[in-house]
């Protein structure tokens, strides 16, 4: 199987990936490229399917390879942090790889989508002195706690069936007051100015205007015409963004 070229490649060109099982049928390319484009570089973004069975050759390979970096489809964020731990190149506290790029012959790991998703709602709202809660003990949730601290939010309101699931993180919450819930059924109602679903097992309820992240289609929301909703295609465009002009910055040219 091939895969589609939007712009002219010549040998000076660099190269760069989408890697998923269903990279090529997704089309994520074009926001990538876009950007390319944009800064007037001569680099391009290819997506390539890879089924799950030979991420682990792809990621052998990937540093003898003319590619320069790799972003991935959000299923195989837990695989390729597997095995990088493999590797040496992460730490095991860090679950969760979404892009991956060699410097000076060495694997350099990051997990950019908590920031793409804190910063997209900063931006339509205000943070500070309001009311977080998530979803979910995840290695989302753990990514994100220390993120929305940083805007100094009134509480940060946690989830989950297990409250002892909950506890490491009001450590990574700092000074910011930390109310854990359990969860006892599957529809909860959920006291939050912004609420982030970080796994997709439950339906809940919300009573006040909120900000709503779905990160899954697993289950329906209850309708709430105030409700500002935001998915992974509506934040993916700003993950695009950051990693384009992050690899331009940090001289992969």
């Amino acid at each position: 199987m091939g895969y589609p070229v939007d712009n002219k490649i010549d040998k000076e060109t660099e190269l760069f990936v989408y890697i998923g099982a269903n990279a090529i049928e997704e089309n994520r390319q074009e926001a990538f490229n876009r950007y390319f484009k944009e800064a007037d570089v001569n680099a391009t973004l290819m997506p390539l399917n890879i089924r799950e069975e030979d991420l682990g050759f792809f990621i052998h390979n990937f540093k003898n390879s003319k590619i320069k970096a790799a972003y991935f489809s959000q299923e195989y964020w837990p695989l390729v942090a597997q095995l990088l731990h493999a590797t040496g190149s992460v730490s095991k506290d860090e679950t969760l790889v979404d892009s991956l790029a060699i410097v000076d012959g060495a694997y350099e790991a990051d997990f950019l989508f908590p920031k793409a998703l804190v910063d997209m709602i900063a931006g339509n709202c205000e943070i500070s002195g309001y009311r977080i809660a998530l979803i979910g003990a995840s290695e989302l949730t753990h990514a994100l706690v220390p993120l929305f601290a940083e805007y100094q939010p009134c509480e940060l309101v946690l989830y989950d069936e297990r409250v002892e699931n909950l506890l490491p993180y009001e450590a990574l919450a700092g000074e910011i007051p930390v109310d854990i819930n359990r969860i006892q059924n599957r529809e909860i109602e959920i006291r939050g100015d912004i609420i982030i679903d970080t796994i997709g097992k439950y339906q809940f309820r919300h009573t006040n205007d909120t900000i709503c992240t779905l990160l899954t289609e697993a289950h329906p929301v209850y309708p709430n015409d105030n409700v500002y909703r935001l998915r992974y295609d509506d934040i993916f465009d700003t993950i695009t963004e950051i990693k384009t002009r992050e690899w331009i910055e940090n001289g992969r040219f």
